[in-house]
């Protein structure tokens, strides 16, 4: 995924998640992306309908790769866009 392909998904209505720790959401972020680490996952069950899209990701991908598996086991439309690093900055302007 590039950050073109990520913003046309943005504006059709997915939502971004970062699943990394509070702090590491603190340092660098993607502009939109709604801190929910790993360890709550369970909470994304409470905030988000089965037929959002959600595109998770985290600082490697590992993290976020376990979230996507746990989440589509469960019925959601996720996706795991893999590491931050080549998504910061590219939804400043939106």
């Amino acid at each position: 995924m590039n950050c073109e392909t990520l913003k046309i998904m943005i504006d059709s209505g997915a939502q971004l998640i970062d699943v990394r720790t509070p702090r590491e959401y603190g340092a660098v972020r993607v502009a939109g992306a709604v801190n929910i680490p790993l360890e709550a996952l369970t909470n994304i069950m409470t905030m988000f309908e089965k037929d959002t899209k959600l595109l998770l990701y985290c600082r490697s991908g590992a993290r976020s790769g376990a979230a996507a598996n746990f989440l589509l086991e469960r019925g959601y439309d996720v996706t795991n866009i893999g590491g931050i690093f080549p998504f910061v900055g590219c939804l400043e302007n939106q």
